[in-house]
């Protein structure tokens, strides 16, 4: 499980773009997960390896950390 956790600097737009542009979400299912992130303080975004999900938690940290935003993601075992 890739999992993004709520901060409160990171953008709703920075979010739900990226939930588009990385994890190829459609723009409903973007803004719901980016609403479950800042409700619940986290939300499952994608199911899938190991290895493809270290890969995504590197790509979140490397696509927000540029802009200052301290968006983290981590992995969780199913």
């Amino acid at each position: 499980k890739v999992i993004l956790h709520n901060d409160n600097t990171t953008t709703f737009e920075f979010v739900t773009g990226l939930l588009i542009s990385l994890f190829h979400k459609d723009l409903v299912e973007a803004e719901r997960l980016t609403w479950e992130v800042h409700d619940e303080g986290a939300a499952v975004v994608e199911l899938t390896s190991l290895e493809r999900g270290e890969l995504y938690v590197e790509q979140v940290h490397s696509l927000a950390r540029p802009r200052g935003y301290p968006l983290a993601a981590t992995l969780e075992p199913e």
